[in-house]
């Protein structure tokens, strides 16, 4: 146990409560953990290691969920959960073996009210038929969070045992669970806090606490909310400590949505909270504008010493993402040069964010100090002068000099510096040469993740290059210019391209998923290239089971009638090999059924299909795609049959009627003479 990462320790609380028999591995193959269920089962190592090799077979990834039966008839699951580290969880013949399940606790947070659900990979669903109404009968087939919920000792708090909860409180807590989307409810005078699974990945663990510390700047708003007005709040910043992590800034999108109780008079009966996370949004934006405002800055410098000054100017307005910035460029050494002895210096620059006096920063240094000499900041900036690579800098293991720890007021939330980054500035040519050294605090509410690496590759290059301008040739600047403008130009053109393809293909799925028919397109090959949800409502098929299919004989016999398989494939032949576009009709294997809104009557026959079928045409003249439309005709064709049958019953009347009359007339003439 104590050897588990931090990350597993709430998962190991939610197993000591599951009834299921389930292990923690590590990435070797040894049990980390076990719940009371699993030492129930008594298991000998061969068995579980005999169990185990099972999934080190070729073609069986550990990293994807599979279900495997051992020699004791049990059904088992192994699933990756953490860098090498997985769950074996027993999910089929084991009923007899649930002894140890445990009971649930209450969260102690806001009057021991809140409900922590565990976390889950939310792959459980209700089969179909079922009454998905799982709080007031059993449902076969929920998630374990699901099941968590419904299994909570609700009589401990205010709203009682879940079968006396009202209508509206019911469909409100299985639309939440039900919704894909972040969604929370607060209901009742006490407010009491249930939310879905998709927080959990918002508030990590526990996460009452989390939203306690949402709730207390936002209550103005809820309090509105409670009052009967609908509140809505677009990035919204909050700042957010998950168990054992730092304070991370977050934005949200918010919609408060009263509920009406019993008496739509009287105050609401809860509090729907939807939420949406733009925090990339925001933070993206952001640095969009910070790595404008420092172009901008560098952009009329004409030598290095207009340059660095400059760069720190742009990089000024990020008080968030560069709490500070400092800049140290490499120099001849004169002192060296007089000596005949070739060497290089840093010289600092200047600096933005913090005070050059509190950090210590030397005015200048000789590189040619060895690495174990001088304080911190110098040893760090001969690494990254040796090694020509970035390095990083943390103050959780002293590599971070204790003077890099804080910014200047107003920046960095006023909080501690605990990372910054080093980094060479190097000459954008084949013969690169190091020009100075960059470095930048990072935001101590932002986790330092790819796209936070990126924003500090581009401001980086930013300087580099223009840096590279400065002090080539002239000729050669104004070529490199020619080409960073073209090379802009394309990556400007590229981009409209993208995002015009991008929105031309949304709209075409767009529009593909609410038409009423339906489409298809297919490649010359006759593979799937997408087909709308009616299209494959039509067929009565699943997407995976259609993308299998071919034009061949063998891949329609199970879908298409005997009668009709040979037309249904010659039709596809015709616009291959003819290129021009076909419509023909063919029925189905499956019956069709309907209703007759006149009578009340059950319709049913045969499942007729109209096709519209077209190529497209490539500028080479060969077939790029197959397109068209799916119509589903089986209640005209009942229609025409119908119609048919009556006309036929006409027709007999007449015919027996007039056989009457005429018989009639014979007896009358034979009867008058």
């Amino acid at each position: 146990m104590n050897d588990l990462p931090a990350e597993l320790h709430g998962l190991v609380s939610y197993l000591a409560q599951d009834d299921r028999p389930s292990a923690i591995l590590s990435d070797a193959d040894e049990v980390a953990y076990r719940n009371p269920s699993f030492d129930g089962l008594a298991i000998a190592e061969h068995t579980l290691q005999t169990l185990l090799s099972q999934w080190r077979v070729p073609n069986r990834p550990v990293e994807k969920p599979c279900a495997i039966e051992g020699e004791d008839g049990r059904t088992w699951k192994r699933i990756c959960v953490l860098d090498g580290w997985t769950t074996l969880v027993c999910v089929g013949g084991h009923g007899d073996h649930t002894q140890h399940a445990a009971t649930t606790a209450k969260s102690e947070v806001r009057s021991d009210t809140e409900l922590a659900i565990p976390e889950t990979d939310g792959s459980h669903t209700p089969s179909k038929g079922q009454d998905f109404d799982w709080t007031k009968t059993e449902v076969l087939g929920l998630s374990p969070w699901t099941r968590y919920v419904r299994d909570f000792d609700w009589n401990t708090t205010p709203l009682g045992p879940m079968r006396t909860w009202s209508l509206h409180l019911r469909s409100a807590v299985v639309y939440i669970m039900n919704n894909p989307q972040p969604r929370l409810l607060l209901w009742g005078v006490d407010e009491i806090f249930i939310y879905n699974e998709s927080c959990i990945g918002f508030f990590g663990q526990p996460a009452p606490l989390a939203w306690v510390e949402i709730y207390e700047p936002m209550r103005p708003y809820f309090e509105q909310a409670w009052q009967g007005n609908p509140v809505t709040l677009t990035e919204l910043p909050v700042m957010m400590q998950r168990e054992g992590a730092a304070i991370e800034e977050k934005f949200f999108d918010l919609s408060l949505l009263p509920i009406v109780g019993h008496d739509e008079h009287e105050r609401p009966a809860g509090v729907l909270d939807e939420l949406v996370d733009v925090t990339q949004t925001v933070r993206g934006r952001r640095r969009r504008d910070s790595v404008r405002y420092v172009g901008q800055a560098i952009g009329s410098a004409t030598t290095l010493k207009q340059l660095w000054p400059a760069f720190l100017t742009g990089l000024e307005p990020a008080v968030v993402d560069a709490p500070y910035a400092i800049v140290y460029s490499i120099q001849d050494d004169d002192i060296a040069t007089k000596a005949e002895s070739f060497e290089k210096k840093c010289v600092l620059e200047g600096a933005v964010g913090i005070d050059v006096d509190y950090a210590a920063l030397p005015e200048q240094f000789g590189i040619s100090m060895q690495l174990e000499a001088g304080p911190g900041i110098i040893k760090a900036c001969l690494r990254v002068w040796q090694n020509l690579e970035p390095i990083t800098l943390h103050s959780a293991d002293g590599s971070l000099p204790t003077g890099l720890c804080r910014a200047s007021l107003g920046r960095a939330f006023d909080d501690e510096v605990r990372t910054a980054i080093i980094m060479p500035i190097m000459t954008a040519v084949a013969d690169e040469e190091i020009l100075g050294i960059l470095i930048i605090g990072l935001s101590p509410r932002s986790p330092y993740d790819e796209e936070y690496k990126l924003w500090t590759h581009i401001v980086s290059d930013l300087v580099r290059k223009t840096a590279t301008l400065i002090i080539l040739p002239e000729e050669q600047r104004r070529a490199q210019r020619i080409a960073n403008e073209l090379n802009n130009s394309l990556v400007h053109q590229l981009r409209i391209t993208t995002l015009q393809a991008e929105q031309s293909e949304g709209k075409f799925r767009r529009m593909a998923e609410s038409a009423p028919q339906g489409m298809y397109m297919f490649d010359s090959e006759g593979r799937t290239l997408h087909v709308n949800d009616k299209y494959l409502e039509i067929l009565g098929e699943t997407r995976e089971r259609h993308a299998t299919r071919g034009p061949h004989r063998d891949d329609w016999r199970d879908q298409v009638h005997d009668e009709d398989l040979d037309r249904f494939l010659q039709s596809w032949h015709t616009i291959i090999q003819k290129k021009v576009p076909v419509t023909f009709e063919y029925r189905l294997k499956k019956p069709w059924k309907s209703i007759d809104d006149a009578t009340g009557q059950e319709l049913e026959g045969e499942t007729w299909l109209l096709a519209n079928a077209f190529p497209d045409i490539g500028t080479d003249g060969e077939i790029v795609a197959v397109m068209g439309w799916l119509t589903d005709v089986s209640h005209r064709r009942m229609a025409e049959q119908v119609l048919a049958q009556r006309l036929n019953d006409a027709l007999e009347n007449k015919r027996q009627s007039e056989n009457f009359i005429g018989d009639y007339e014979k007896g009358f003439a034979v009867d008058t003479s």
